[in-house]
C-alpha cells in the first residue's frame, strides 16, 4: 500500500493525504482472480476527485476537494460533517454507524446553506479509521453549474455530471454521449447507470411536456432555422384555424398577418430573428375564417450543442379579450373625464346664465328700495326690467327642466293624429310679431293637403317655433326666413332657412350643444342656447334626424327627417304632398 507522506504545511493536503491512504484496487487480470494497489499522488487524486471529503472517527473534516471547497467554503478542517451536510440517501443521521453501514451504498449528501447536492461513496480505511466520500455534484440543468460558480474544468476528466448536463440539452447526443462515456469508462459503469435513469425520467418528463403541450389553450409554433414552420400544437390550430399540415414549410407570418397588423412590430419581429435575440410582444393576427385577435408571444431561439440556432420556438397566448377589456376601460375612464368636464363647464355656464339676470334684478331693487321717492316713470321702467329678467330666468329654468325630461325618458308624449301643416301655421303666427319688428320676410312652402303624423302637438310644435325663432333672432334686419314642409319616401321633411351670417366651421359641430352660442359684433345674444339640444332629443324620440347646412355669410339650413308612422288611418298617398302651394303670406 502507497501512503501519503504527512509532512505537509496545508492542511487540506494532510487531510488528503490521510484520506489517500487507502488506496485504488485495480483489476491485475480483468477477472477479478487477483487485485494490486495502484498508489496516486496527492495531486492525482485532487484532479480525480475535486468534491471528495475526509473525515477522522469523529467525522470532523480532514479535507476536501478544490471544487468542493470553492463552493462550500465552511467544509473546513475541523468541522463537523453534520454541520455542513445532511444525509438525503441513504435516509439516517449523518453518524459514523449510519456511514459504515452502507458503504455499499449510494449516499446524497445536501449541503446545509448552498444549493448543493453531491452523489457518491463513502470507503473506510481501517488502518487510519478515516472515511473518504468520493462523490460529485448531483445536476439537473447547465443552468445550476453558473449558479455553483462553477465551470466544466471544475469536474474530473472521469466525471460523468458533464455528459448529464450536455445530455438534457440534446437527448440523442447525451444518448450517444453515455455510449461512447460507457465503453470507455469501465470502472464508472454505476454512474453510468444512474445517467441513463436520470435520462429515462427526463423522457418521461418529456412525454408529459408533450402532453400538455397539445392540450393547452396557448399557441405553439415550432420554426426550423430558416423560420419554416415545422410544427404546431392543436392550441394554435384552434386559435387559428390552420391545422399542422396547413402550415407545414410555411412561414407563420404569411398566413397570420394582415393590413391591420401593425408593420413595426413585424419588423422588430425580424431583426429579433435575425440576431437569435429572443423577443417577446403584442400583434394582432387573423384568423383562417378571417377572424381578427390579438395575441402575446415569446419567440426564443433554439441551439445546439455548438450554439448554432436550429429551430425557433413561439409561444402565445389570446389576449384578445384582456385588450376589449383594456379598450373599454380606456373609453370609460375618457367618457367618465368628458362627462366630469361637461358638468363642470354646465355648471360654470347655468351659475353665469343664472347669475346675470339676478344681478340685474338685485340691482333695480336695491335702488328701488333705497328711493322711495322714485319718479313713477322711472320706478316703472326699472319693474319691467326686472319683469323682463325674471321672465329670462323663468325660460331658463323651464328649458332646462324640458331637456333634462327630454334626454331622461321621464317626459311624457302625448301623441294624436295630428296636421304637421297645422303645427307649422301655428308656429308661422307665433313668430310673425318678432319677424315683422326685424322687417323679415317670411316664405313657407307648405303642402296642398293635410300631413297626417302621430306625435305630441305642444312637442312638435316645439320644433318649429325653437328654430324659426332662432332664425329670426339671427338674422339681420331685412332677411328672408324660408319654412318648407313635405313627404319623400315614407318621411317627413321640415326645412327651415335663412338668408342670416350662417355658422362658423369651428361652431358647427356645437351648435347642439347645451348653453352653447355664437358670439357675434353686433347681434344681440338673447336666448338659452338650450333650443337647438331640445329639439335634437325631440327628433330623435320620434325616431328621425336633424342635418345642418350651413355657408358663412350666405345663411344657414337646418333639416328634420321624421318617419311616418306605419299604420296610422288617414296617411295620404304622397301624390299632392310633394306639390306645395305658394309661399305663405307670413311677413309679407
Amino acid at each position: 500500500m502507497g501512503a501519503f507522506s504527512r509532512a505537509t504545511k496545508n492542511p487540506m493536503d494532510e487531510g488528503l493525504s490521510v484520506a489517500y491512504r487507502g488506496v485504488l484496487f485495480i483489476p491485475s487480470n480483468g477477472i477479478g482472480a487477483s487485485s494490486s494497489p495502484v498508489s496516486l499522488t496527492p495531486q492525482q487524486f485532487a484532479a480525480a476527485f475535486p468534491f471528495y471529503l475526509s473525515v477522522d472517527s469523529n467525522l470532523r473534516i480532514l479535507g476536501a476537494g478544490k471544487s468542493l471547497r470553492q463552493i462550500c467554503p465552511d467544509a473546513a478542517p475541523g468541522a463537523h460533517l453534520g454541520e455542513c451536510f445532511a444525509c438525503l440517501r441513504p435516509e439516517g443521521p449523518l453518524d459514523r454507524a449510519h456511514l459504515l453501514k452502507n458503504l455499499l451504498h449510494f449516499f446524497l449528501l445536501e449541503h446545509q446553506k448552498q444549493p448543493l447536492k453531491l452523489r457518491g461513496q463513502f470507503i473506510h480505511h481501517p488502518e487510519l479509521d478515516t472515511l473518504t466520500f468520493l462523490g460529485s455534484p448531483w445536476l439537473t440543468s447547465v443552468d445550476e453549474v453558473d449558479q455553483l460558480g462553477l465551470n466544466f474544468h471544475d469536474f474530473a476528466v472521469h466525471d460523468p455530471v458533464v455528459d448529464m448536463l450536455l445530455a438534457f440539452q440534446s437527448a440523442r447526443i447525451a444518448m450517444a454521449d453515455a455510449g461512447k462515456l460507457a465503453e470507455k469508462l469501465h470502472l464508472q459503469r454505476e454512474q453510468l447507470q444512474k445517467a441513463n435513469a436520470v435520462l429515462e425520467q427526463q423522457a418521461a418528463e418529456n412525454a408529459r411536456l408533450a402532453y400538455i403541450t397539445a392540450r393547452t389553450d396557448n399557441s405553439v409554433v415550432l420554426t426550423d432555422a430558416l423560420k419554416r414552420t415545422v410544427w404546431v400544437n392543436d392550441g394554435f390550430t384552434r386559435l387559428t384555424g390552420y391545422s399542422l399540415e396547413e402550415m407545414l414549410g410555411k412561414s407563420p407570418g404569411l398566413l397570420l398577418q394582415g393590413p391591420d397588423t401593425d408593420s413595426g412590430t413585424v419588423q422588430q419581429i425580424r431583426d429579433h430573428i435575425h440576431r437569435g435575440v429572443d423577443y417577446h410582444g403584442d400583434i394582432l393576427n387573423y384568423a383562417k375564417d378571417g377572424r381578427i385577435y390579438w395575441i402575446h408571444f415569446e419567440i426564443q431561439a433554439m441551439r445546439n450543442a455548438q450554439g448554432e440556432i436550429t429551430h425557433f420556438m413561439s409561444i402565445g397566448t389570446d389576449i384578445t379579450k384582456r385588450r376589449e377589456m383594456d379598450r373599454y376601460l380606456r373609453d370609460a375612464r375618457q367618457n367618465a373625464e368628458e362627462a366630469t368636464a361637461a358638468k363642470n363647464e354646465f355648471l360654470a355656464t347655468i351659475s353665469h346664465e343664472l347669475r346675470t339676470p339676478l344681478t340685474s334684478i338685485r340691482g333695480f331693487l336695491q335702488t328701488l328700495l333705497a328711493d322711495p321717492q322714485m319718479p313713477v316713470p322711472l320706478r316703472q321702467e326699472f319693474l319691467g326690467v326686472i319683469h323682463g329678467q325674471s321672465i329670462r330666468i323663468s325660460r331658463l329654468v323651464d328649458s332646462l327642466l324640458t331637456l333634462s325630461s327630454l334626454e331622461s325618458g321621464r317626459t311624457q308624449f302625448h301623441d294624436e293624429l295630428l296636421d304637421l301643416g297645422q303645427i307649422a301655421q301655428n308656429s308661422l303666427r307665433e313668430i310673425s310679431p318678432m319677424a315683422a319688428d326685424k322687417s323679415h320676410r317670411i316664405e313657407a312652402t307648405l303642402p296642398l293637403i293635410a300631413v297626417p303624423f302621430l306625435g305630441d302637438p305642444i312637442q312638435l310644435q316645439s320644433i318649429f317655433s325653437n328654430l324659426l325663432t332662432n332664425a329670426v333672432k339671427f338674422t339681420p334686419d331685412g332677411g328672408i326666413i324660408s319654412l318648407g314642409l313635405s313627404v319623400h319616401n315614407h318621411e317627413v321633411w321640415i326645412t327651415v332657412e335663412d338668408n342670416g351670417p350662417g355658422i362658423p366651421p369651428a361652431h358647427r359641430h356645437k351648435v347642439f350643444e347645451r348653453f352653447h352660442r355664437i358670439y357675434r359684433q353686433g347681434i344681440s345674444q338673447e336666448g338659452t342656447g338650450l333650443g337647438l339640444p331640445i329639439v335634437q332629443a325631440i327628433v330623435a324620440h320620434y325616431g328621425g334626424r336633424i342635418q345642418l347646412k350651413s355657408h358663412e355669410n350666405q345663411g344657414c339650413c337646418f333639416q328634420i327627417f321624421l318617419p311616418l308612422t306605419a299604420g296610422v288611418p288617414g296617411i295620404p298617398a304622397e301624390q299632392g304632398l310633394e306639390n306645395p302651394s305658394p309661399a305663405h303670406p307670413f311677413g309679407d
